[in-house]
């Protein structure tokens, strides 16, 4: 890979590519591909590439940053079925095959376990979420009863019992008459005494 310009942030990129398949090389430059022939293959070489003082310098780049002008590029080459299984033909020992299929049962095992402690889990969830169903729904309060305002924060956390809730407290939520501000009832449950 080739590259012309001030950064590797910018410019003109040529590659030189080897035909795997008849063992020919070719030059790639945007839409335009050619053949390399001759005995003076110069790979990595662009008799058009500039060669000025620009190109000595250093790039200038930002505090705390690495600039080059080098750049690199990844090639990922498919390989087809044939070759892959040219290359597993291996012989795994007997003693290593065992202790392959012993990691695999108890893996296997282990899956199991897994699945069963899930199953057991959502059980305990969807009975959870029906008690707090039927708890909410006992919460509130006739119009004509004693009632109190709670958080739903702290509501939801004593509903949920994962984490130990702490005392009550409205202050956050009254105003200086120690009455229930209006803009904050969306945070609030009415609920009966």
């Amino acid at each position: 890979l080739i590259h012309r310009g001030v950064s590797a942030y910018s410019g003109h990129y040529i590659a030189h590519v080897k035909d795997t398949v008849t063992g020919e090389w070719y030059k790639f430059n945007d839409e335009e591909i050619e053949k390399m022939e001759g005995k003076k293959l110069h790979l990595g070489n662009e008799e058009d590439l500039e060669s000025s003082k620009t190109q000595t310098r250093k790039p200038k780049c930002g505090k705390g940053s690495h600039c080059s002008r080098n750049a690199y590029m990844l090639v990922y080459k498919k390989q087809c079925e044939e070759e892959k299984q040219s290359t597993m033909a291996v012989q795994v020992p007997a003693f290593l095959q065992k202790l392959v299929e012993r990691d695999n049962l108890k893996f296997e095992e282990w899956c199991v376990e897994m699945a069963e402690m899930r199953k057991q889990s959502v059980d305990k969830g969807k009975a959870k979420h029906e008690e707090v169903k039927e708890l909410y729904q006992m919460l509130p309060a006739a119009l004509d009863k004693p009632y109190e305002f709670l958080p739903l924060v702290w509501l939801q956390k004593w509903l949920d019992e994962s984490t130990p809730t702490k005392p009550i407290d409205n202050c956050k939520y009254l105003c200086q008459h120690n009455k229930l501000q209006p803009d904050r009832i969306s945070d609030m449950k009415r609920i009966s005494k």
